[in-house]
C-alpha cells in the first residue's frame, strides 16, 4: 500500500475525476456516518483501492464506538494547577463559542496546543480524539477537513508580549513512542486530516530545531514539509488573518480556556470537577505506562495450556516478529514466534513456535483501542503492524492469505476488547491457574459470538 499518493492531494470533491467521484459515492452509500470528505481521505490513503478503504473504515466504525471522550475527560488537562495561571499541556480547537471557529488564511481550522499532550496512553488518546471530533462538527460538504496547528513549545511563557506564566511545567518534548502512537491512530481513523495541514511550532531554540528530523519516519512527506519551526510567533500574520491571532500569539483575539470548558460542559450537559487537574510529570513516558487492564497475571502461561483454553483463541500459529530494537540487547531482526489472537480482548505471543508446557508467553497485549495496519514500506512481505496504546508490534506471515487471516482474527479480537471495555464488563475469573479458568460469562459469550461470526463468514467465502 502506498502511504501517500504522489503529487498534489485532492482536497475537494470538485477536483475528482468521474471515476473517483463514483468511488466516493459508492463508499459513502455504504458508510453514511462518514462524510464525503472523510471518504476521500480513506480512498486517497488507500491509493483509491475501494476494498482496502472500506476495510479500514469498518475498523474505524468499531473503534469510534468505544472512543467517545467528553469535555470531562479533557478538562483536567486544560485547567491550571494549584498556584498556576495556565495549564501545563493541552490541545483545543479555537471555537468562538458562538457556532464559529477560527481559521487561517487558507480556511484551515486553527488548533492550539500548549506544549504537548501528556498523561496515560488512554488519556492522551482521549485528548486527541476529542479535538478531532470537535473539528468534524465544522466539516464542510465536499471538502477534506484541514488544520492549522500552532504549538506553544514553551508553554504559556513563549508569547510575544505576555510574561511567563507562573507555576507551569513545560510539557513540550522530543517525539517519543507516544507521539508515534497518536500519529498512527490519526492516520488509521482520521486519514483525511493528514492532507493539506500545516503546523507551527513556536518557541523552539534554533540549536534544537534539527532534532525534529527524528519525526520524519513517523509522518507523511506532505505533513513533514508543512512543519514550521520558529523561535517566536512573529511569522503568524503571514499565515493567519488578524481575526484568528489570539493575544498569546501577539494578536488581539481573546480565548479563555476556562470559559471554553464551561461552554462545552453546558453544551454536553456535563458537570466539571474543577478540582481535578492533571499536571505534567517529566517522568511520564507513553510507552512505559501500563494500562489498568494489562493482564500481568497471564505471564507464564504455556502455549499448550492456551491451546486447550475454552473458548480457544480465534487464531494461533507461527509468525515472524520484528524486534523493537530497544534495550541493551535490542535488535530489529525478524524471529519466529507463536502468536495467538485471544483470550477475549487480548493477543499474546511466545518466544518459541512450539506447543508445549515449557513455551511460556513472552508478552500479553491488551487490545482495547488497538488497530491493525498493513505494511506500508514494503520492507517485509506479508507484514502488518499491531498498533496499541503501549507500543507497536510488527509481525509477518508466510503468504498473503496468512497475513489477511491474521488481520481478520486480530480485528475481531479488537472489536471484543472495545465492546467489553466500553460496557465495563470484561472480568476474568482466575482459579488455581489463570489459564485453567474460564472467562466471565459475558466476556466468553461475546468472544464466542465473534468466533462464530468469523467462521460463518469464512464458510461463505
Amino acid at each position: 500500500m502506498a502511504d501517500w499518493l504522489p503529487g498534489k492531494h485532492l482536497l475537494t470533491v470538485a477536483e475528482l475525476s468521474e471515476v473517483q467521484a463514483a468511488m466516493v459515492q459508492q463508499v459513502h452509500a455504504k458508510f453514511p456516518d462518514f462524510n464525503d470528505g472523510d471518504v476521500m481521505g480513506y480512498l486517497q490513503y488507500r491509493n483509491w483501492d475501494v476494498a482496502q478503504a472500506e476495510a479500514q473504515m469498518r475498523t474505524t466504525q468499531g473503534w469510534r464506538k468505544s472512543h467517545k471522550p467528553t469535555i470531562a475527560d479533557v478538562a483536567p488537562f486544560m485547567l491550571p494547577g494549584p498556584g498556576c495561571s495556565a495549564p501545563d499541556g493541552c490541545q483545543v480547537l479555537l471555537e468562538d463559542m458562538k457556532g464559529g471557529v477560527l481559521k487561517d488564511s487558507e480556511g484551515r481550522l486553527v488548533l492550539l496546543w500548549i506544549g504537548l499532550t501528556h498523561g496515560t496512553p488512554a488519556e492522551q488518546m482521549a485528548q486527541q480524539v476529542y479535538v478531532l471530533r470537535r473539528c468534524r462538527a465544522y466539516a464542510e460538504p465536499g471538502k477534506v477537513m484541514r488544520f492549522c496547528t500552532v504549538i506553544e513549545a514553551k508553554g504559556r511563557g513563549a508569547a510575544v508580549r505576555l510574561p511567563a506564566e507562573r507555576g507551569t511545567r513545560v510539557s513540550f518534548r522530543f517525539p517519543d513512542s507516544g507521539s508515534k502512537a497518536l500519529m498512527d491512530a490519526q492516520k488509521q481513523h482520521f486519514p483525511a486530516t493528514q492532507y493539506g495541514a500545516n503546523t507551527h511550532i513556536c518557541g523552539v531554540p534554533r540549536a534544537v530545531q534539527w532534532a525534529f528530523a527524528l519525526m520524519r519516519p513517523f509522518m507523511s512527506k506532505e505533513a513533514y514539509e508543512a512543519l514550521l519551526l520558529r523561535t517566536d510567533f512573529s511569522h503568524l500574520p503571514s499565515h493567519l488573518p488578524a481575526s484568528s491571532i489570539i493575544k498569546e500569539w501577539g494578536g488581539e483575539v481573546e480565548f479563555d480556556l476556562e470559559k471554553y470548558i464551561a461552554w462545552r460542559a453546558k453544551e454536553e450537559g456535563i458537570t466539571i470537577d474543577r478540582s481535578h487537574v492533571r499536571r505534567f510529570e517529566a517522568s511520564d513516558s507513553f510507552g512505559d505506562q501500563i494500562e489498568d487492564d494489562s493482564p500481568e497475571s497471564f505471564a507464564g502461561i504455556s502455549s499448550a495450556a492456551l491451546a486447550r483454553w475454552d473458548p480457544a483463541p480465534l487464531k494461533m500459529g507461527a509468525v515472524e516478529k520484528q524486534g523493537s530494537g530497544q534495550g541493551w540487547f535490542g535488535t530489529n531482526k525478524w524471529k519466529g514466534k507463536l502468536l495467538a489472537a485471544g483470550p477475549p480482548g487480548f493477543a499474546c505471543y511466545f518466544d518459541s513456535e512450539t506447543f508445549s508446557t515449557t513455551n511460556k508467553a513472552a508478552r500479553t497485549i491488551p487490545l482495547f483501542g488497538a488497530f491493525v495496519q498493513e505494511d506500508e514500506d514494503g520492507s517485509k512481505k506479508h507484514a502488518w503492524t499491531l498498533v496499541t496504546a503501549q507500543r507497536n508490534y510488527k509481525f509477518a506471515a508466510k503468504d498473503k492469505a496468512g497475513a489477511e487471516a491474521w488481520a481478520l482474527a486480530l480485528r475481531s479480537c479488537i472489536e471484543v476488547a472495545n465492546v467489553l471495555h466500553a460496557e465495563k464488563k470484561r472480568k476474568l475469573l482466575y482459579l488455581a491457574s489463570p489459564w485453567d479458568s474460564v472467562a466471565a460469562a459475558e466476556g466468553a459469550v461475546v468472544f464466542q459470538n465473534v468466533v462464530s461470526a468469523v467462521q460463518s463468514a469464512e464458510n461463505l467465502t
